[in-house]
């Protein structure tokens, strides 16, 4: 009886002490330098260098569209852009169809953002906020100055992936999200003619150097 008292006492203090170990590790991770003000900062510098250079190749003497067209294989998350378009036909559609959609999307992406972009007469860009969302991904506010004297607000989402490396995920502007517009513009296409026809379609606009209206 008195062995089996001395044993209870003793599995209850290891215990207590296993739990105060275990509580001081927890308090210490919690209490530990939150790792995303390294990651907003690269994303905040990472921004200004993109904005910088766009406003340089808007106003300089160097070829503007094949300037650009390198910004956007730089800075635009490009493979998670076109799945993030293909919505649920992502999962519905045969890999090997998604993989050459992807490959296509490279192509049609550098093909229509900077089209996109040159219209813009862009003279200034301004970081005004950055904030974590979380330990990989922020969110970068900046103002765009273009034409005359027009300016805009407009919301970046960057992830860093792999460490040191940022993308852009997602481009808000005036409440409108970049990857629900792509997707929206996808989707009458994916719904009529499935992945295969949107590939088509796609095929005809990389070819022409632009995008037609689509019609059924």
């Amino acid at each position: 009886m008195h062995w089996t008292v001395m044993t209870t006492t003793r599995v209850g203090a290891a215990l207590r002490i296993w739990t105060a170990a275990l509580m001081a590790l927890i308090a210490a991770w919690l209490a530990a330098p939150w790792p995303a003000a390294a990651s907003v900062d690269g994303a905040q510098a990472f921004i200004r260098t993109l904005g910088d250079r766009a406003v340089k190749m808007m106003n300089g003497r160097d070829d503007r569209r094949e300037g650009l067209e390198r910004l956007i294989q730089d800075g635009l998350d490009i493979p998670g852009l076109g799945r993030y378009a293909l919505g649920s036909f992502l999962r519905q559609s045969n890999p090997k169809k998604v993989e050459e959609y992807l490959s296509l999307f490279r192509d049609y992406a550098i093909m229509a953002y900077p089209n996109l972009m040159g219209k813009l007469n862009l003279r200034q860009f301004e970081i005004l906020s950055a904030k974590a969302i979380d330990p990989d991904s922020s969110y970068v506010v900046t103002r765009i100055g273009y034409g005359e004297k027009e300016t805009i607000e407009v919301g970046w989402y960057v992830r860093e992936a792999p460490k040191g490396h940022y993308k852009v995920q997602d481009v808000q502007l005036e409440g409108y999200s970049l990857r629900s517009f792509q997707r929206a513009k996808f989707e009458k296409i994916l719904r009529d003619r499935w992945i295969d026809g949107l590939i088509k379609v796609m095929q005809a606009w990389v070819a022409n150097g632009r995008e037609e209206p689509y019609l059924q």
